[in-house]
């Protein structure tokens, strides 16, 4: 299903998000309990890459969904 635009419902953006989800997901399961010091840098680096993640979506995905919307989004806090 395509929009006026011509874009996919899982276009470029959704695609990354999709793939970071993933990597996010595999970065966590090595974290597992945090008792070794190889799970601890794996905690570091998940919680690093969900700051990330958190951001990007801030900075490309909630922009984007504006002008696709052609209005600013409600957000609820």
């Amino acid at each position: 299903m395509m929009d006026q635009s011509g874009a996919t419902p899982h276009g470029a953006i959704w695609r990354f998000l999709a793939d970071d989800d993933a990597r996010l997901d595999s970065l966590l399961l090595r974290a597992g309990s945090c008792h070794s010091v190889e799970e601890l840098a794996a905690y570091d680096q998940f919680r690093r890459a969900l700051l990330h993640h958190i951001a990007m979506e801030e900075k490309v995905l909630l922009p984007a969904a504006e002008r696709a919307r052609g209005a600013p989004l409600c957000v609820k806090r």
